[in-house]
């Protein structure tokens, strides 16, 4: 999408994509059939390294390692509030990048989830988070 001569990325939600594959002009239908097959190929991968660091206990690092990739070198933490509202924020270090997993699966999930984000922007956009400048995703 271009705005003022200048290339600008959106994030459009699957239902959205689906109705222009549907009832789009012929650019609309091949660009969000593009993003939908490339969105499930996403989908599916990071589904596959979150079953296999699970499974074999691994972290992100090493399995990049074993497929031969450069690790990300995304710098993330995962905070935990517990519970003091809104003037906490943002809370208690629970996790940052080389830190093990810890017993709480939802800090677990957290990190993992700020991880595939920080790919996510790098693979598709080319860009080091979120501000193209190394932005710590917390």
């Amino acid at each position: 999408m271009y705005q003022s001569g200048h290339a600008c990325c959106r994030i459009a939600p699957p239902d959205l994509l689906a109705r222009l594959a549907a009832e789009g002009d012929a650019a609309q239908r091949e660009a969000a059939i593009q993003t939908l097959a490339a969105s499930a190929s996403l989908r599916t991968q990071r589904g596959l390294l979150g079953r296999l660091r699970r499974e074999l206990g691994v972290g992100a690092a090493e399995i990049a390692g074993l497929a031969g990739l450069e690790p990300s070198s995304a710098r993330q933490t995962v905070y935990d509030n517990q519970h003091n509202g809104r003037s906490f924020l943002p809370g208690v270090p629970a996790r940052g990048v080389n830190d093990e997993p810890v017993q709480d699966a939802a800090v677990n999930d957290a990190f993992d989830a700020t991880l595939a984000t920080y790919d996510f922007y790098r693979e598709i956009f080319e860009r080091d988070s979120l501000d193209a400048a190394g932005m710590e995703l917390v």
